[in-house]
């Protein structure tokens, strides 16, 4: 009777280890490597993140980012301009944590003879000389980045290549003596043609099909679509990747030679294989194919900061952004938080501030639809914003159609909820909802939650949401080449 009872116990056992082995995680790859519970979970070890920032470690604790420009080609004048000046080419941190290569070539050709054919004639052909010249020769990060800023803005001034020097390099007191003269030798000299040579064979291993300017590769496994939209979001994904670097523990063994960021390794089965594995990331884009991402930014509805962050600036830049059809790829709920002084306020008593967060609360709790939901809740935020209006004031006044559209029935539960002698029940509610967030505790309002994980790196995301549920989503009918494409290469749109 025992050994048919172990057998049964062993069996069952058995069935549950299966069931949790074979769930996957769905968390984007971005996060993979921000704890060990999370490697654990979405990459079944932790020895492809070790071995990720092992390699990191070996390459000057620097993520490798090359970038295929041409010298006079108007989209990469504005990526230039408006995205590498502002952030990595200005930014000694952000030079701390990326290794940023500018690569002149572009589409450029070579002829049968040997001559190169540049896309904006000779001039360019000269301006990228200079730049594959000061980027071999200048040894500082900081004043390599800075002669290319300057120098790509004196082109605009129809400065000539010879003149930049002077201009970016002795003027500005960029250069030494020693690098001035080394440049000016290599532009009229075979350095200069070599250095274009090479870059030519780096552009390849750079540029995407279809062929266009500008695009970047990040670390060296292989070349993605994936990455072109990490354009726009050089502001912050540096810092994103030194946080996650720094929540992976030194010290362990080096497997392979990866050294693109976990945000790709399900991009193409070269990174996959290299850095991961094809097998458990098709088993991932299976599981996560055509799901919605799930959003819950959790907030103070009485923080006058929050309520125009999230009624004004996240309402235009990702709630209202129909920019690549992002309104179909996730869902927003909006959960209202009872701060320290709310909790010890409302528990045994009812005043005006305890109804006002109420209503927040039994908005989030018993509407159903979250459109419906956080439209209301944005409503009530703008009122108070605007005319310093109680929440409960606002549904009779301001919000008055979008509560009076509701069904009765929910109507009356709302008011119900938000009437009574205290709000203990509702406070234990939110205490008990908070309690059950993982793997990390909200530090800090509003706090963002992906598909239900808590992470402290994912707060970083809230300004580039609209970019992110692009690039996440992976649907039958969603084109993620598409993400960002009119932004980074605006003669295309």
């Amino acid at each position: 009777m025992f050994y048919f009872y172990d057998i049964k116990l062993c069996l069952f056992l058995l069935l549950i280890w299966i069931k949790v082995s074979q769930q996957i995680c769905t968390l984007p790859p971005d996060f993979w490597c921000e704890s060990e519970d999370i490697a654990l979970k979405c990459t079944g070890s932790l020895k492809y993140c070790e071995s990720y920032k092992r390699n990191i470690e070996n390459n000057k604790n620097k993520i490798n980012m090359k970038a295929s420009f041409e010298a006079l080609c108007s989209d990469s004048m504005a990526f230039v301009f408006n995205r590498l000046s502002n952030t990595i080419l200005s930014n000694k941190e952000s030079l701390e944590t990326v290794n940023f290569e500018a690569v002149p070539w572009g589409l450029a050709k070579r002829k049968e003879n040997g001559q190169v054919q540049c896309q904006h004639g000779i001039k360019e052909c000269q301006f990228n000389t200079l730049f594959s010249c000061s980027n071999s020769i200048i040894e500082n990060d900081y004043n390599r980045a800075k002669f290319f800023s300057c120098g790509m803005k004196q082109i605009i001034n129809n400065v000539k290549a010879k003149d930049i020097i002077n201009k970016c390099g002795i003027l500005k007191s960029i250069l030494t003596k020693k690098e001035t003269e080394l440049i000016e030798n290599c532009i009229n000299g075979n350095k200069g043609i070599q250095l274009q040579e090479e870059a030519e064979i780096i552009t390849k291993k750079i540029l995407n099909s279809p062929n266009f300017v500008p695009q970047i590769l990040i670390g060296d496994n292989d070349k993605t679509m994936d990455m072109q939209i990490y354009q726009l979001l050089l502001k912050e994904k540096p810092s994103i990747w030194k946080a996650s670097l720094k929540n992976i523990k030194s010290g362990g063994n080096k497997i392979n030679n990866c050294t693109t960021p976990p945000d790709f390794w399900c991009s193409t089965e070269k990174i996959s294989n290299e850095c991961f594995t094809n097998e458990m990331c098709l088993k991932y884009k299976n599981e996560i194919l055509d799901k919605k991402i799930d959003l819950n930014i959790l907030y103070d509805p009485e923080e006058p900061v929050t309520q125009r962050m999230i009624s004004e600036s996240l309402k235009d830049t990702f709630i209202d952004n129909y920019a690549y059809n992002i309104q179909d790829v996730f869902t927003l709920k909006l959960t209202p938080i009872w701060n320290e002084w709310n909790k010890n306020d409302c528990n045994n008593r009812v005043t005006k501030g305890c109804r006002n967060i109420a209503v927040y609360h039994c908005i989030s709790k018993h509407i159903d639809n979250l459109k419906t939901s956080t439209r209301l809740q944005m409503c009530l935020m703008n009122s108070k914003l605007n005319k310093d209006k109680l929440a409960f004031d606002s549904l009779n006044d301001d919000c008055r159609k979008k509560f009076f559209n509701l069904p009765l029935p929910i109507k009356n539960t709302i008011l119900k909820c938000t009437h009574g002698q205290n709000y203990n029940s509702l406070i234990m509610e939110y205490e008990k909802f908070i309690s059950t967030i993982t793997p990390d505790k909200m530090t800090k309002e509003p706090w963002l939650l992906i598909n239900s994980y808590s992470l402290s790196n994912a707060q970083n995301y809230l300004p580039i949401l609209d970019k992110m549920m692009c690039i996440w989503y992976n649907g039958k009918n969603h084109d993620r080449q598409f993400c960002g494409r009119c932004e980074y290469e605006e003669s295309r749109c």
